[in-house]
């Protein structure tokens, strides 16, 4: 839960191009995890993701919209 901000004291929560994988809003609410991870994203000052699966998880749960950016790892050289 540390990954979504759980006992985070910064005094901004920014994430950039974060990814839910191949998780669903559907697996979440199987596991009963979803009002836990709503909560800690609700704090989240700006959330960036890198796919459309990750923005539509976050605009359900919280009902901000997402900014998507590339992954991190493709925008350098991979040499």
């Amino acid at each position: 839960m540390e990954l979504f901000g759980k006992n985070n004291r910064a005094k901004r929560l920014i994430s950039y191009a974060a990814s839910f994988g191949d998780t669903t809003l559907e697996r979440l609410n199987c596991y009963g995890v979803n009002k836990q991870i709503e909560e800690f994203l609700c704090k989240f000052d700006a959330i960036s993701v890198r796919d459309k699966n990750s923005a539509g998880i976050i605009e359900s749960l919280t009902g901000k919209e997402c900014l998507q950016h590339f992954d991190p790892v493709l925008i350098g050289n991979i040499e």
